[in-house]
């Protein structure tokens, strides 16, 4: 039988999407507009109350009916799990709350906090050994900054954002010729990603220290290998 040939079965926590090594996604767009919309100020509450009996008892009864909120904490643990960490958890809970959904972070908390105990007494083996000190999750929502999502970043992703179009979602190409022969014109597409070493030390600098930095790191390769010196265009 085929429960004979598996020598060991290990569940994943994978329920997540990286975008980068510091930054993951759940790919919820309708997460924010269902739990703080002014329209559903009245059922946040019973709405919270709902989600603590099916979190507490499991009831998933079909993926239609699974809450947003189960999953997000759910997300939430399962990047925990995957990176090692048993953070101890802070969250925002604002001093004169004028939103029902105030009371959110404090659920969010408290409910990542139950699931990674729950996971921590079943599994000894978590967290496992790490010289690095016990992290922190700090849980806050969009209240504590009304603004930074209508101010646009002068950052070298955002100007490349704004330059580039976006290809399958979330990829990023330029066109280039990395080979020029007599009369022949190669144009290809390169994609800016995580294999771009430049890219990824200095997407999130502001365009004026990247381009003070780029003209550094160019002088500086230009006097380790000054072979290059004649055919290297200045920036």
């Amino acid at each position: 039988m085929a429960r004979e040939q598996i020598a060991q079965l290990r569940v994943l926590n994978i329920d997540f999407y990286p975008r980068e090594s510091h930054l993951v996604t759940f790919r919820d767009p309708w997460s924010f507009p269902t739990l703080f919309h002014p329209a559903c100020n009245h059922l946040v509450r019973m709405h919270m109350d709902e989600l603590a009996q099916k979190v507490l008892f499991r009831l998933h009864d079909s993926r239609n009916e699974v809450m947003k909120f189960t999953d997000c904490f759910l997300e939430i643990v399962s990047v925990c799990v995957s990176l090692g960490e048993y953070p101890t958890i802070r969250y925002y809970s604002p001093r004169s709350p004028r939103h029902d959904a105030s009371v959110l972070c404090s659920h969010l908390a408290r409910f990542v906090q139950l699931e990674l105990d729950q996971y921590a007494k079943f599994h000894e083996e978590f967290p496992p050994p790490s010289p690095r000190p016990r992290g922190a999750l700090i849980v806050t929502d969009r209240s504590m900054d009304l603004f930074a999502p209508l101010v646009h970043e002068f950052t070298y992703q955002a100007m490349v954002h704004d330059l580039l179009p976006l290809e399958e979602g979330d990829k990023v190409y330029y066109k280039t010729t990395p080979d020029q022969k007599e009369g022949v014109m190669d144009l290809k597409n390169i994609e800016i990603g995580e294999k771009d070493n430049i890219w990824v030390k200095n997407r999130h600098l502001h365009m004026k220290d990247l381009l003070e930095k780029l003209a550094s790191d160019f002088q500086a390769f230009k006097a380790k290998n000054p072979q290059f010196s004649e055919r290297l265009v200045p920036m």
